[in-house]
């Protein structure tokens, strides 16, 4: 969960070239940086443990990942239905 500023907006650190900006950008953007990248754990920086790409650092919490409903189920091999393949001759 991203923490948002007085404004709405979230703070973030972003590298540039050998050094570190700090600015703010709008929450919706933030959201799209952090879906579309590698996300992990941080504490380059005090107050912003999201990293996103090692690029891109937010304050915040990181959620705990969900796992996927598919992910732990196995299936059998169809049943035989009783159809029979057609020879052709």
């Amino acid at each position: 969960m991203l923490k948002k500023n007085e404004n709405g907006d979230i703070w973030y650190i972003k590298k540039a070239g050998s050094a570190y900006v700090k600015a703010t950008m709008p929450i919706g953007k933030a959201e799209g940086i952090i879906g579309t990248g590698k996300v992990k754990e941080s504490d380059k920086f005090d107050g912003f443990p999201i990293a996103v790409n090692d690029e891109y650092f937010f304050p915040g919490e990181l959620a705990e990942e969900k796992s996927s409903d598919n992910e732990d189920k196995t299936y059998d091999e169809p049943k035989d239905n009783g159809w029979k393949k057609h020879d052709k001759r």
